[in-house]
């Protein structure tokens, strides 16, 4: 049960860093995307 209880706690670790990154990367696009026609 203890190895069990560790992967889901990292498997939602490694889902909750990912959902950030993918969070964080998809609003610097965005950003970049408004940004260009403008410059």
């Amino acid at each position: 049960m203890k190895d069990v209880n560790s992967f889901q706690v990292c498997a939602k670790l490694y889902t909750a860093v990912y959902y950030v990154c993918l969070f964080v990367s998809f609003n610097s696009l965005d950003d970049d995307f408004w940004k260009w026609p403008k410059n």
